[in-house]
C-alpha cells in the first residue's frame, strides 16, 4: 500500500488516501510537497518514535512497528533553531491476526474538532478580507479626488 500526504503551506499536512487498506509487510507513505532533505517522524501512542528520511518524497516504515494510534510530523532536521515543520493527519493501524497483516486507515477521531478549527479559520479570513476591501475603497476614493484636482492627459 502507498498512502499519501500532501502538505500544505499552513504547515499541516493531509491524508489524501483517505481509503482502509490491509497491508504486509510494509507501508510506503508519500509526502507531496516534501523539500529535500526532510524527514518523516512516527509517534505511536505509547511514545516511541520512528524516524525515516524522505527519499522524493516517499518513505517506508515496517507493518510490525505500527500499532494503535499513529501521530505524523515532517520536519527539516538540518540543525537550525527554526527548523520547517508540518504536524499531519494522524492514522490508525490495526493488527488482524486473522489475515496476517495490518489494517491501514485515517484517524477521523478529532474530525469534529477539525472542522470548527475551519469555520473560525474562514470567519477570521472574511473578516481580515472585509477589512481590507474597506481600505481599498477607501483608498481609491482619496486617489480619484486627488486626480481630479490634476489635469492628467
Amino acid at each position: 500500500m502507498k498512502m499519501e500526504y500532501k502538505l500544505l503551506n499552513s504547515n499541516n499536512g493531509v491524508i489524501m488516501t483517505r481509503t482502509p487498506e490491509l497491508i504486509g509487510d510494509m507501508l510506503y507513505i508519500s509526502f507531496t510537497g516534501a523539500p529535500d532533505k526532510a524527514t518523516a517522524i512516527f509517534e505511536r501512542s505509547d511514545g516511541e518514535s520512528a524516524y525515516r528520511a524522505l527519499s522524493d518524497g516517499l518513505c517506508g516504515i515496517e507493518s510490525d512497528w505500527l500499532d494503535g494510534s499513529m501521530k505524523v510530523t515532517v520536519a527539516v532536521l538540518d540543525g537550525s533553531v527554526r527548523a520547517q515543520r508540518w504536524f499531519c493527519e494522524g492514522f490508525y493501524a490495526r493488527h488482524i491476526k486473522e489475515c496476517g497483516g495490518v489494517l491501514v486507515y485515517p484517524d477521523d477521531m478529532d474530525m469534529q474538532k477539525k472542522i470548527a478549527e475551519l469555520q473560525e479559520d474562514v470567519s477570521d479570513l472574511a473578516a481580515a478580507n472585509r477589512e481590507l476591501s474597506d481600505k481599498y475603497a477607501e483608498l481609491e476614493t482619496k486617489l480619484t479626488k486627488l486626480l481630479e484636482g490634476y489635469d492628467i492627459i
